[in-house]
């Protein structure tokens, strides 16, 4: 089977550029105005099924219900994940929003952003009429994409609301107007028969609501010949698929392709009696996500996707203790992990038991193993992954019969419409711009280096008032040091000024909008226990998290333990430059024809690593352009010989430039300090409003307790310790997360207050 076997070819040659997703996880998603939307972000790597740790910036974005761009935010991301919040203060009125979130990669690809829903509550709750039950859509989708005359069919159906919400129903199926089968949905609106029909007769479906609705629907569109497709994925350890066409005289050549991105198989299909049955063990499948199409001379002509069970975490194994700190009105809580050598990134939102704001309708698991493969919007995609029951598998298949069109259509990806070569996109860039030309003795500018940023050096152009920084990454808020360099080494404060060159944001709100439940009145709470139920002041409240601590890059000057030294004027006049300081105390400095090194005299230190050099809180990776630097150009010089309580065993050097004056001169301004106001967010510290009264209805209902975004557990830590404010009252842990093999994790933790 050339033809098919060039298409897989294809297929995977399409997909070799990897498909990168996000999940977002929001501590809740219904917030009264006053409150913080906090949020953790997950890259992920569909094609390798692994976090995608080369996921650099991203964008989040939130919509109003009528697609209007309500505020947008860019971040850095590191190791595949990022935090972030948004304040829902006074421009939000009552109603639906969605926070959209993509890499640039993922933009740049094409695909769909993450959208997540969430509510801003109207206060007090009014009664709603619900006519949606009344506007019924009622789908006919046979399995496979069509039906045809005189052989089986399987026919999918679904029945769904003016709100997208399955509807409940039984129904007939109609002959000529005659009942000849009774069927059943399940939960969600969705069933399922078996049909073999004859040429000239009329069939129809006609369904019967719980609030006492009809309606009925002609199944049209039936092939007059053709191949049909059926799938029995039941069976424990086999997939079983069964082709029929109802035409003779064929010598076309047919063949299955399955597939998951950059993964396939393909087996040809040999027909007897014009049926073909395939029994395909399951252990040949991919984990996730199948997509199974059936190709006729080279060309496909079927689809059906199936679902293989993946070894992703649904419940806490672990061990749980619990201790309360009367005096601070605390809980400290541990969970001791399953020992497992691949670290785990997590986050967990603490809310109170009886939480109506969080719905857990959408996980990490059901978004990243099914919706990121669908079509449309999935109703409670989520219960399809708890505890593995017939009946769920049951649905799932269900799910996949009358919903089951892959979102990566195959003649786009083959002609790389989607999939084109994205590069990844290394940060923003922008311009320098200097209030007049540089003089004749100032051979380069120098960036000092910030929190994301390695210091650099950019040699100047005498004839320009302008210099062009590439791929940095400013943090809002920080503030970027910049020097003028002469031949002599000596630092000079430029008058200059930022112009951010690329800095865009999206404003349409793109792909399918996902469900959510609307609050309606519950008949418990009123304006005075609702909007009066917190100070709508900001207050940090205690969060800790211990587990493994990332090493940071940015290094506070009194984080860096070891000898002080300020620079005074004394040191400035009996020290000549920085080499001459260090070689006095300990290190072996040389400073010659614009070259530095830096080596340590001590053979412990030496023999464990070179000498590291942090800038303003920067670990340098090349310190080069520190050659012939006075001693003056510095307020301080922090020295750690051996580099003991530190990160670096070859020994460190702290640098602080100089901010103050020297030698009794006002005028020695060695850089020029410019705020960030655009660029990319930071992550904040959990901030919650103060409630007035923990014990209301409004906080048991919408109330938030903690937030936990960045946790940790790694191979030699498998513990998790999580300290917050006492509710006095039984509460409930949402933790998602995944895997560095790339196993997810989803599921809640109940406490009850002792």
């Amino acid at each position: 089977m050339v033809a098919a076997q060039e298409k897989l070819n294809q297929l995977e040659s399409t997909f070799s550029t990897d498909v990168e997703s996000l999940f977002i996880h929001t501590n809740k998603d219904k917030f009264a105005v006053g409150e913080y939307l906090w949020f953790k972000a997950y890259a992920f790597n569909l094609s390798k099924n692994t976090p995608n740790n080369e996921a650099i910036s991203a964008e989040v974005n939130v919509f109003d219900e009528k697609r209007v761009l309500i505020s947008s935010k860019k971040y850095i991301v590191t190791n595949g994940v990022f935090a972030g919040e948004f304040k829902i203060d006074t421009t939000f009125i009552d109603g639906t929003y969605y926070l959209q979130a993509h890499t640039d990669y993922m933009k740049k690809q094409g695909f769909d952003s993450h959208t997540k829903a969430f509510q801003v509550l109207k206060l007090p709750f009014e009664k709603e009429d619900d006519y949606a039950s009344s506007q019924l859509n009622l789908q006919i989708l046979p399995e496979g994409g069509h039906a045809v005359y005189g052989i089986d069919n399987t026919i999918g159906i679904k029945l769904i609301n003016a709100n997208g919400l399955g509807e409940v129903f039984s129904a007939e199926l109609l002959k000529d107007g005659k009942a000849i089968k009774k069927i059943k949905s399940n939960s969600f609106g969705h069933a399922k028969f078996k049909l073999k029909p004859k040429k000239k007769a009329t069939y129809s479906v006609q369904v019967m609501t719980d609030n006492d609705v009809s309606y009925t629907k002609e199944i049209q569109d039936i092939h007059q010949s053709g191949i049909t497709l059926q799938l029995n994925p039941l069976i424990p350890d086999v997939l079983y698929v069964e082709l029929q066409k109802n035409y003779k005289k064929d010598q076309s050549r047919y063949a299955l392709i399955i597939h998951q991105f950059q993964k396939g198989i393909k087996i040809d299909a040999e027909f007897e009696d014009d049926i073909s049955k395939l029994a395909i063990p399951k252990e040949k499948l991919f984990e996730g996500m199948n997509t199974i199409r059936v190709f006729k001379d080279g060309e496909p002509i079927l689809e059906r996707l199936y679902f293989k069970n993946t070894d992703d975490v649904f419940t806490f194994e672990g061990q749980i203790t619990e201790s309360k700190d009367e005096v601070k009105d605390s809980i400290r809580l541990k969970l001791y992990f399953p020992y497992d050598p691949s670290q785990k990134m997590l986050s967990a939102s603490i809310l109170p038991s009886k939480t109506e704001s969080y719905s857990n309708k959408s996980t990490i698991i059901s978004n990243l193993r099914l919706a990121n493969y669908l079509r449309g919007t999935i109703e409670n995609e989520a219960y399809y992954f708890g505890e593995n029951t017939a009946q769920r598998n049951y649905d799932l298949d269900l799910l996949l019969l009358t919903q089951g069109w892959s979102k990566y259509k195959w003649k786009p990806a083959i002609s790389k419409e989607n999939l084109v070569n994205a590069n990844r996109r290394n940060g923003l860039n922008f311009k320098v711009l200097l209030d007049e030309k540089p003089k004749s003795t100032d051979e380069f500018l120098l960036f000092h280096g910030s929190i994301f940023n390695e210091a650099k050096v950019v040699y100047i152009n005498k004839k320009t008032t302008e210099a062009e920084f590439l791929n940095m990454y400013p943090v809002i808020g920080e503030t970027l040091k910049f020097s003028y360099v002469n031949k002599s080494q000596s630092y000079k404060a430029p008058e200059l000024s930022l112009e951010l060159q690329d800095f865009t944001i999206d404003t349409i709100l793109s792909g399918n909008l996902p469900l959510l439940q609307i609050i309606k009145d519950t008949g418990t709470l009123n304006m005075n226990n609702a909007s009066e139920a917190f100070i709508n002041t900001d207050v940090l409240d205690e969060v800790i998290v211990k587990g493994v601590k990332t090493p940071e890059k940015n290094i506070a000057k009194t984080g860096g333990s070891g000898r002080y030294y300020a620079i005074d004027d004394q040191t400035i006049q009996t020290t000549r430059n920085l080499a001459f300081f260090l070689n006095k105390r300990g290190f072996i400095a040389y400073d010659y024809n614009g070259s530095l090194t830096i080596s340590s005299t001590r053979s412990s230190a030496a023999n464990a690593g070179p000498v590291t050099v942090v800038l303003d809180g920067v670990e340098l990776m090349d310190f080069s352009f520190l050659a012939g630097s006075k001693i003056s150009q510095f307020e301080s010089v922090i020295i750690n010989k051996d580099g003991i309580g530190t990160r670096f065993p070859g020994g460190v050097i702290y640098l602080e430039s100089r901010k103050s004056s020297f030698l009794g001169d006002t005028s020695n301004s060695m850089f020029t300090e410019i705020k960030v106001e655009n660029g990319y967010d930071s992550t904040k510290e959990f901030y919650n409003p103060v409630y007035i009264n923990y014990d209301d209805a409004f906080f048991k209902k919408y109330g938030t307790i903690s937030w936990a975004p960045q946790i940790l557990i790694g191979e030699d830590n498998q513990i998790l310790e999580l300290v917050f404010k006492n509710p006095n009252m039984d509460y409930t842990l949402f933790v998602e997360g995944v895997g560095s093999d790339g196993k997810l994790y989803s599921y809640q933790i109940d406490q009850k207050v002792n």
